[in-house]
């Protein structure tokens, strides 16, 4: 145990983080796009993937092509071999991250209908929403429908403006009733609230007040339905399943 050496690793490129460095009572290693950071990363999006390289100082110690998109998941590999490098492990172990392909519910596909591509994701903050539909936009879908399943009303007052903002960027957003965990309800605080917070700001959206009522929708419009949020989704995954399987006994 007294072997162990502790590490603090911090994103270069926030100020609040760094400003806390001469806190620490630790070793401290910063990751991040700034020139001033110990690990700096590169990334070059392409199909299929994108392209990585992580500098120490000016010494290149990783080039790699991660399957997953988006700059989050770019930072997060990124600073994953800056605590490997960190730790003294050798630079095969770097390649293992093109391997990884992710995990359950974050960008996870779930169905697949004709050439619609059903996306399952737990965001439900309003910077990790942006971050999944960056993610999504670079891969290259162009029209993507969001389902989003909101969580807790306490969450949906204090991000309302966020959240219109963020769910605005996509095709069309439907936006299911507001799941209430503990809490009780809030005046003004709904589904269609959300839906006409996000058309005053030019989105579109439309309250889904039942999970079968995704059959309202023609789904093979778009070519990405994200199912997003922390809310209850399972209804309508399960519609969307037993779509893909009459689809596929009709072809």
């Amino acid at each position: 145990i007294n072997s162990v050496r502790r590490i603090a690793v911090l994103n270069a490129d926030d100020e609040n983080l760094i400003s806390l460095v001469p806190k620490i009572k630790t070793s401290v290693i910063t990751v991040g796009k700034s020139h001033a950071a110990d690990f700096r990363y590169e990334r070059y999006p392409g199909e299929g993937g994108c392209r990585l390289r992580v500098y120490r100082k000016n010494l290149l110690i990783a080039d790699i092509k991660p399957r997953l998109f988006g700059e989050h998941n770019a930072f997060d590999i990124s600073l994953a071999i800056a605590l490997c490098y960190a730790l003294g492990l050798k630079a095969d172990a770097y390649f293992a991250l093109e391997k990884f392909s992710g995990i359950e519910r974050r960008c996870e596909k779930i169905a697949r209908l004709l050439n619609t591509e059903i996306i399952y994701d737990y965001a439900h903050h309003p910077t990790e929403i942006s971050a999944t539909l960056s993610s999504l936009t670079e891969r290259g879908y162009k029209k993507i429908m969001t389902v989003f399943a909101p969580h807790t009303f306490s969450r949906t007052a204090a991000f309302m403006s966020e959240f219109a903002k963020v769910l605005g960027r996509s095709s069309l957003c439907l936006v299911l009733d507001i799941f209430p965990a503990r809490e009780a309800p809030l005046d003004g605080i709904t589904a269609e609230a959300l839906c006409d917070r996000i058309n005053a700001l030019g989105g579109v959206a439309r309250y889904l007040p039942s999970a079968e009522s995704i059959r309202d929708y023609n789904l093979r419009d778009y070519d990405c339905i994200v199912l997003m949020g922390a809310g209850n989704l399972d209804g309508v995954k399960a519609e969307i399943r037993d779509l893909e399987k009459s689809l596929n006994q009709s072809f």
